[in-house]
């Protein structure tokens, strides 16, 4: 190819690339907490467990939409079914990539991919197979859907429902499988409102 072509060619690139950036919003870090109910799934010969409530925080950065997140969350102890009054707690950890899309009347949806340890920590039990002091270790993935309001500028409202799919594995526990959760969280930060109104 002939250097002057060379040369149109890679103008073209930096016009097209200027003009696609004219109407991004950038990058933002956004920062929040929140609470999340957190139902077990286990198999049905096991005994149930109670919903567990936690609260977390989150971290991130977004650009146009998308968002890279960091999701930290511990429940307080929570009891199951078990005559023995066994309790247990679960602390889990996300790293997940979102989208939100573009807000209408002060609303928009978001869809959530993430990669999720969810840690089960069971005291004194005498129930087979949860035996003695014992803690849990899984890991799997998150499939998340939520509503997102805009409450400021700068800060939104997003209830999310989420599915934790546990990762298939020769494991010593099988009758975890999984969690639904939903959560409320606040977020400050990210990418501020452009329209009017607020």
């Amino acid at each position: 190819m002939k250097i002057q072509y060379r040369l149109l060619f890679a103008m073209l690139l930096v016009m097209a690339s200027v003009q696609s950036h004219a109407g991004r919003q950038g990058i933002h870090f956004l920062y929040g907490a929140g609470m999340t109910v957190v139902v077990p799934q286990v198999k049905s010969n096991i005994v149930g467990h109670d919903p567990a409530v936690a609260g977390g925080i989150v971290v991130g950065i977004e650009e146009d939409g998308w968002a890279a997140e960091v999701n930290l969350a511990r429940s307080l102890d929570t009891g199951t079914d078990s005559s023995d009054g066994v309790d247990y707690n679960i602390a889990m950890s996300t790293v997940s990539l979102s989208y939100r899309t573009v807000e209408r009347n002060n609303r928009y949806y978001k869809y959530k991919y993430g990669k999720v340890d969810q840690d089960y920590d069971f005291v004194s039990t005498t129930s087979t197979p949860l035996v003695g002091d014992t803690t849990i270790a899984t890991s799997g993935d998150l499939y998340s859907f939520a509503v997102g309001f805009r409450m400021q500028h700068t800060s939104r409202l997003e209830v999310e429902y989420s599915y934790y799919a546990r990762k298939k594995e020769n494991s010593s526990t099988p009758y975890l499988s999984g969690a639904h959760m939903i959560s409320l969280r606040y977020i400050f930060g990210g990418a501020p409102y452009e329209g009017g109104g607020l």
